[in-house]
């Protein structure tokens, strides 16, 4: 979400943020408030039984959400439905920029289907939960799957030296 926000601040380009873990209710606290028209839009509604995407509503900034709906039951065929493969095939026409934030990889094996509909993958690795051994094996899913791993973003690390240090380095 961090990345999508950051985007949006930097460019005019349109950029479509889907939160793709079907499975919590968190939603990134620097993601704006969708309008209340478009509340009952989300993508295990879209996955499941609503129509397919639609031009969304203007927001605050030139940044858009599509919520993942909250916690559901959808099962793993929904990631491989031609209704997703429309779905991001709508979003590609109305978005310059279309980001799936996905839950991490071994707990969440949605997130291997939908990376495999990406043209990128962005790997997050944050330094005080994600152990090596996680984070090499899912670089190697992605190497395995033939998406371009894009790169690696590295969440909360601490500086444990301190700055006048690096400063004289």
């Amino acid at each position: 979400a961090n990345l999508a926000a950051s985007l949006a601040k930097n460019t005019r380009a349109r950029i479509l943020l889907i939160d793709a873990n079907v499975r919590s209710t968190k939603q990134g606290a620097c993601v704006p408030r969708r309008p209340e028209s478009d509340a009952d839009v989300s993508l295990s509604r879209l996955l499941s039984d609503a129509p397919v995407l639609r031009d969304p509503s203007p927001g605050p900034s030139n940044l858009y959400v599509l919520p993942s709906g909250g916690p559901c039951a959808l099962s793993l065929s929904a990631f491989q439905s031609r209704r997703l493969d429309e779905l991001l095939q709508k979003a590609r026409a109305l978005f310059e920029y279309v980001i799936i934030d996905a839950p991490s990889l071994p707990e969440h094996p949605e997130s291997l289907l939908l990376m495999r509909k990406a043209d990128g993958v962005i790997i997050v690795v944050d330094s005080e939960k994600t152990r090596k051994v996680r984070a090499v094996w899912t670089k190697r899913q992605i190497e395995k799957s033939g998406v371009p791993l894009l790169g690696v973003i590295l969440n909360r690390r601490k500086y444990r030296v301190p700055n006048w240090i690096y400063k004289r380095i």
